[in-house]
């Protein structure tokens, strides 16, 4: 699975994934309310707290009532976004006009750049139902889908190129709180039988790497000194690791970047401009 940063020797990113991450992160802060709406967002977990679930309810109603949940996390309740099932999924619709490499089954479908979004249209955000035996990663796809979604607002053009646009989908994921889940979800390892036989399988999904994701929600923990008791908790050992030592690099090295994304400003433009119903 491609990812746009290689990973530097033993447990660290690079110097350039790190500032990366960084001015990644300040451009989408300015964009989306600046570091104040940053500030005040919560980084949710999978927990009562956050999503309020009916053991009896399966299938479709069970997908659309954690969507539910995931939009209002997103502050996104407003947007005319519907939620379809894919019983078999569609590969050319993932890759769109991306270059096979950078797509998966679990990056949301993308329009070309450039070619705005119809007013009024409904923003289709897909699943698969096989997704719902695993919650963690079905919320991170619907996170991913509503920040792709999102980045068409952007009061700025998305800097880079076409190639770095889904990278933005990953980190804006994490910023609008999911960080958990697309840490979580990045890698999953895990056993299968088919007939007599036993095996295991692995599958990564997204763009950025689980270090680099790890990374960015560090950031955000630090930037905003965000409670991190439930976070850590609940994070898998892998990504724990990286939240914890890439937090102990940015006090050691990054204090200078973390200080100035605290001063980050809203672009005009406003952050969530809701899309009509209508």
């Amino acid at each position: 699975m491609f990812s746009f940063f290689s990973r530097a020797p033993a447990t660290s990113l690079s110097d350039e994934a790190i500032r990366w991450l960084f001015d990644a992160t300040a451009w989408w802060t300015a964009n989306f309310g600046g570091f104040a709406a940053l500030a005040s967002t919560p980084i949710v977990l999978p927990t009562d707290d956050y999503f309020t679930l009916d053991g009896t309810l399966e299938g479709e109603e069970l997908a659309e009532l954690i969507f539910a949940s995931v939009l209002e996390h997103a502050q996104m309740l407003e947007w005319h976004v519907v939620l379809e099932a894919e019983d078999s999924f569609d590969i050319q619709r993932a890759l769109g006009p991306l270059p096979q490499h950078v797509s998966s089954a679990d990056i949301p479908p993308s329009d070309e750049e450039g070619v705005p979004i119809p007013e009024g249209e409904p923003l289709v955000v897909t699943y698969r139902a096989e997704n719902l035996e695993d919650p963690v990663t079905l919320v991170a796809h619907m996170a991913r889908s509503l920040s792709h979604y999102l980045l068409y607002e952007a009061a700025q053009p998305v800097p880079g190129t076409a190639e770095q646009r889904p990278c933005y989908v990953d980190l804006g994921a994490v910023l609008m709180g999911f960080g958990l889940f697309l840490a979580n979800a990045s890698f999953r390892f895990r056993q299968f039988t088919t007939g007599t036989m036993l095996g295991w399988q692995s599958s990564r999904s997204g763009t950025l790497s689980q270090a680099e994701l790890g990374y960015a929600l560090a950031i955000m923990v630090e930037a905003t000194s965000a409670d991190d008791r439930g976070l850590l908790r609940l994070l898998d050992a892998n990504p724990r690791a990286d939240v914890s030592a890439a937090r102990k690099d940015i006090r050691k090295r990054w204090q200078k970047q973390l200080d100035a994304l605290r001063g980050v400003q809203a672009s005009e433009g406003g952050p969530y401009r809701s899309v009509s119903s209508s």
